[in-house]
């Protein structure tokens, strides 16, 4: 792997610190005003305390996950195989030939509300001993990445 050229790079960097500074922001101004509503002064109420310290935890959580995206989310494509991570603890390098297939899923969501339809793109591939991995990826960023790795995997079956 270390020798490996890299033709093709996927990683979470595109539009990255855009995306953690976001809820960053917003679970810092929802922390303080759930503190100030914990003060126990007129006018001030624990229900309000209580939702914003919900948003500001969920804005935690967003922030969590964005933030494992931006600095550990690693698709490297080469020649002979291509390296994958999605977390800290499990980067691993994949030959073409030991794998079985690389196929791109599309998932729809409706909205119940509207007639608004989310399109989600993943990408899955399995290798010899079963095991199937799956990642999800932005079609309009990365087509031509996906393609390429898509067909390195398929043209030696």
């Amino acid at each position: 792997m270390n020798n490996e050229q890299w033709d093709y790079k996927i990683d979470g960097k595109l539009n990255g610190i855009t995306r953690v500074v976001i809820p960053l922001v917003l679970s810092a101004v929802f922390t303080i005003i759930a503190v100030d509503q914990l003060k126990s002064q007129p006018n001030k109420s624990l229900f309000v305390a209580a939702a914003c310290g919900i948003i500001a935890f969920t804005s935690l959580y967003l922030l969590f996950k964005l933030s494992v995206r931006y600095f550990c989310f690693k698709v490297y494509i080469g020649g002979n195989g291509f390296y994958f991570q999605s977390n800290p603890f499990n980067g691993k390098y994949y030959e073409y030939d030991d794998l079985v297939y690389g196929k791109e899923e599309l998932k729809t969501r409706r909205s119940r509300q509207s007639t608004d339809v989310l399109y989600y793109y993943f990408f899955v591939f399995k290798d010899k001993n079963g095991k199937a991995t799956r990642f999800q990826f932005e079609k309009s960023v990365c087509e031509r990445e996906i393609n390429a790795l898509k067909k390195r995997i398929n043209r030696i079956k």
